[in-house]
């Protein structure tokens, strides 16, 4: 199976599940998530998502990888979903990360706005080069300083593997 394969599956199974909740106005349920495939032999990645984003960051620079506008789930957006795969050959030594956007909504800064995904993405292009546990460290950091005094307003995880 592909990858949006997969995902369409899953988006299929999510709403039989919550189907019983149709007629509650209240109830929409859906769910963002990536799916990514790693071929080490010949370097080829393979990604999908449902909302979610896919950042490669080498000596070549900073590429998204964007995943479909539509979630899994969610019974009112989008009836005839499909979740189409994009495939790339990647240089040794490629971050590849995956994050909510929890790091991007959080309110902070000089000017207590949201960050921007371009800070983000550029702030992931700056550590790229360094080992995992210090750029954790410096995540970490980074987003406390953001953030400031102000309440953490949504999840935040980031998922960094270099191939």
């Amino acid at each position: 199976d592909t990858l949006g394969h997969v995902l369409h599956k899953i988006d299929k199974k999510w709403i039989d599940a919550f189907h019983m909740f149709l007629d509650q106005r209240v109830n929409n349920d859906w769910m963002e998530i990536s799916l990514a495939a790693f071929n080490s032999k010949t370097r080829e990645l393979r990604f999908t998502g449902a909302r979610g984003k896919l950042i490669i960051v080498n000596k070549n620079g900073t590429q998204i990888l964007k995943g479909h506008n539509y979630p899994i789930g969610g019974w009112q957006i989008e009836k005839n979903r499909t979740y189409e795969e994009q495939t790339m050959v990647l240089p040794e030594n490629s971050m590849v990360y995956m994050t909510s956007d929890g790091f991007q909504h959080q309110f902070g800064g000089s000017e207590n706005k949201k960050m921007s995904a371009k800070t983000f993405f550029n702030y992931l292009s700056g550590i790229f080069n360094l080992p995992a546990d210090i750029q954790k460290t410096f995540l970490v950091t980074a987003f406390s300083d953001w953030k400031n005094n102000n309440i953490q307003t949504d999840d935040v995880c980031v998922l960094g593997v270099r191939l």
